[in-house]
Formats: structure tokens, C-alpha cells, sequence
């Protein structure tokens, strides 16, 4: 049995989603639902960016 150990590495678009969802539901996005896609996707996109590195 060979001692390693298996390293899963995440993407960044996933490392954005999850953080983009976690953030969501914190804030309470979903009690305005007529701002809810909008406000999810500019958040996603935000997260995204931040997890490049680019922020």
C-alpha cells in the first residue's frame, strides 16, 4: 500500500460558485427575487475575478 496522498484541486470557476453561493445565502439575496439573478450573476462575477487573482 503506497503512502501518498490524493490531492483534489477545485477550479476557479467552481471556487467562485461556492463562494458566490455561500455569500448569497448570507446575505439574503433571495428575499428580493425580481433582484435576485442580477445580483447572483454580478456576485459570481466578482468572485470569479477575485479567485484569478486579479483583485
Amino acid at each position: 500500500m503506497p503512502d501518498s496522498t490524493e490531492l483534489k484541486i477545485a477550479s476557479r470557476e467552481s471556487v467562485a460558485l461556492d463562494l458566490a453561493m455561500d455569500i448569497a445565502k448570507k446575505e439574503n439575496l433571495k428575499q428580493k427575487p425580481d433582484e435576485y439573478r442580477s445580483k447572483l450573476l454580478d456576485l459570481y462575477k466578482e468572485c470569479l475575478t477575485a479567485t484569478k487573482g486579479n483583485r
